[in-house]
């Protein structure tokens, strides 16, 4: 097993699978590696990803200039929460103008992928094209896997419709009908604020556990992601895995003023949202449930809608049976429905289905890599964006590809194998010593994300402090525009130069559909 002779090779074959924010990020970096040669591919028939369709009204849920390519901010005249539709279209649009599109093989599903003897790996395909076999792999599969579907007792006496979220795509599903939906992530929220704002007769919302859901403007005057995004917000965290001991004396000696800090922007939320009298203020701490189920509040305000009424709100129960034209709570109330969604999520990504000779088993909360981005026993290939998240995933991943690219050039080296699993241990006990369980916490990086681009870019030797001055660098919230020269692939000891773009490696034509 070799890790560090990738670059050696006159000429490096990259196969990437996945087409959405990842694998365009993951091409991006790959496009500006000198010897590099690689194909993306998905099973789909465009780019996209999870973009590519979703349920009605579905879309970022965070402003614009937070969500979008390092190197390429939105259009002026974008709305300042771009649709799903919308994001798609920009999608294409920043392929074709750094011409990545003609390196996309869509409608190609990977089925297996094998390690040869000399530490190559053969792709198989389940849909027509002969193996093939290339140097690296950079999965970019996204972090979940199918649309997970609770059954219900007496489900089948029901005459109405059960939807998983996913599958609400079109107004007339909901147009004149009473719509519950069961669970309060995102998707939850949404549905039921969709639902009330298509035209249903009703929609009323079920759900075990509040979460919080912070506002995008704090006391309806401060951005969230002054409080959240730069290194002051990070400072009030639960310690990093890594730090200074005199961080960490500093975490231990401001640990009660950090707790009372968390108590007053909980009493803020409480007040500003009405979760009281709603009955949802959550019983976890907002610290340590934006590790966990903990979202960023949807625009137009959830909210404000079930305030006013336009939402029925069933917290703190859970659904005990249908009956034909209605749900059974556990606390016997009897809710009336014509549709049911189901806004439960999805099964996480089952990699060893993808790997099936390699030795790759998920833990109980998910699977534990290097840096989240290698397993130390398979060689050469890499997870951008796949098994690990952010409240940026498209800067997530844009940093983890030029990471992945640095090392493909031999810019920096990983450890041997002993030491990165140890790493890995250490990883997980952190997690595991206050990170709230979850199927997904391994992955789970959420608000501590400038620490770990930090610790990706001090690792191939760049800049990590980017703001200019220590005040700025303390305050000023990191958007994705902060890391543009990483995504331009700046000379590391010149970040204000960029490189010649190798955007010509691979020729030939686009398999996808994309606007040109």
């Amino acid at each position: 097993m070799n890790w560090n002779k990738i670059s050696n090779k006159e000429e490096i074959h990259v196969a990437v699978i996945g087409a959405g924010v990842a694998g365009i990020n993951a091409a991006r970096a790959l496009s500006q590696t000198p010897k590099v040669r690689f194909t993306v591919f998905d099973k789909t028939d465009s780019i996209g990803g999870v973009w590519r369709e979703g349920y009605l009204g579905f879309g970022i849920q965070t402003p614009k200039h937070m969500y979008h390519f390092p190197d390429e901010p939105w259009p002026k005249d974008t709305p300042n929460f771009p649709s799903g539709k919308q994001i798609q279209d920009y999608m294409e649009e920043y392929a074709n103008k750094h011409g990545l599109s003609k390196h996309f093989k869509c409608s190609t599903e990977v089925k297996s992928i094998t390690r040869n003897k000399d530490d190559t790996w053969t792709l198989m395909f389940k849909n027509g094209p002969s193996p093939q076999v290339f140097h690296g792999v950079v999965v970019c599969t996204g972090l979940y896997g199918a649309p997970k579907k609770p059954l219900f007792a007496n489900e089948n006496l029901f005459k109405g419709n059960v939807y998983h979220s996913s599958q609400f795509l079109d107004p007339s599903m909901v147009k004149g009908k009473k719509v519950v939906t069961i669970g309060v992530g995102k998707s939850g929220i949404d549905l039921a604020n969709h639902s009330m704002l298509n035209g249903a007769e009703s929609s009323d919302i079920i759900f075990r556990k509040a979460h919080w859901f912070v506002p995008q403007k704090i006391l309806g005057l401060v951005p969230f992601d002054w409080a959240t995004f730069n290194r002051f917000g990070g400072a009030l965290l639960h310690p990093y895995h890594k730090i200074s001991t005199f961080s960490s004396v500093l975490h231990a000696i401001f640990s009660p003023i950090k707790w009372l800090i968390w108590r007053l922007v909980e009493i803020i939320f409480s007040l500003q949202q009405g979760l009281w009298g709603l009955g949802m203020k959550p019983d976890t701490r907002i610290e340590l449930d934006a590790f966990g189920s903990g979202q960023l509040e949807t625009n137009p305000s959830f909210f404000k809608a079930a305030r006013q009424g336009k939402i029925g709100i069933h917290a703190g129960v859970h659904v005990r049976e249908f009956k034909e034209n209605s749900l059974v709570l556990d606390n016997g109330k009897e809710v009336s429905a014509d549709v049911v969604f189901l806004a439960t999520g999805y099964s996480p990504s089952d990699m060893s289905m993808l790997f099936p000779q390699e030795s790759i088993e998920s833990d109980t909360d998910g699977y534990y890599l290097y840096r989240h981005i290698v397993f130390p026993n398979i060689p050469n290939v890499f997870f951008v964006g796949a098994l690990s998240d952010t409240f940026s995933n498209i800067t997530n991943s844009a940093i983890q590809s030029r990471w992945v690219a640095e090392f493909i050039k031999g810019t920096h080296s990983l450890p041997d194998e002993g030491i990165m699993r140890s790493e890995i241990e250490s990883v997980k006990a952190w997690k595991r010593s206050w990170m709230p369980e979850s199927p997904s916490r391994a992955g789970h990086i959420q608000l501590h994300q400038v620490h770990y681009y930090d610790e990706l870019i001090k690792d191939f030797g760049g800049e990590h402090k980017r703001m200019g001055n220590p005040i700025s660098e303390f305050l000023k919230p990191y958007h994705p525009v902060a890391y543009k020269k990483i995504v331009d692939h700046a000379p590391l000891n010149a970040l204000q130069e960029t490189i010649i773009v190798y955007s010509d490696i691979v020729d030939g034509d686009s398999d996808c559909e994309v606007s040109v």
